[in-house]
């Protein structure tokens, strides 16, 4: 059944949106973005200068970081990064190390000898029969 407004205007009522509860989807993001948030709040208190709050708050952001360890990590790290670069926590000089950094892990787990038996078999053309082989 049509929207009651859609009908009355002709248009298509606008879409009521939720403000989100959190600044991001991701665990990760979120975990720096609170640190970040701590540090420029505690510094603030202590020294009452914003550039200093600022310059710890950008410290503790890149601190909390997750590992390049796992695939998921380096993914999440990745994501951080993005954030930070996106909301200028950090500027493209600062990232790009940071950035090629998660790329080599990225290729380093590519190469990671796998866990034996985690692989599925694979099952492949089956062996060709014998000339002299009866078919049943």
């Amino acid at each position: 059944m049509p929207d009651p407004t859609e009908l009355a205007t002709g248009e298509a009522a606008e879409p009521k949106t939720r403000a989100p509860e959190r600044a991001s989807d991701n665990a990760a993001v979120n975990r720096c973005i609170r640190a970040r948030q701590r540090a420029f709040a505690a510094s603030f208190a202590e020294y009452n200068n914003r550039e200093h709050a600022n310059a710890e708050s950008k410290r503790a952001f890149r601190r909390a970081l997750p590992p390049l360890a796992g695939h998921e990590n380096v993914c999440d790290f990745i994501a951080c990064i993005t954030y930070a670069l996106a909301n200028e926590v950090i500027f493209s000089d600062d990232a790009a190390p940071l950035l090629g950094a998660a790329k080599i892990a990225l290729s380093a787990l590519r190469h990671e000898p796998s866990q034996p038996g985690s692989e599925p078999k694979r099952l492949g053309r089956p062996p060709k029969s014998l000339p002299t082989e009866e078919i049943k």
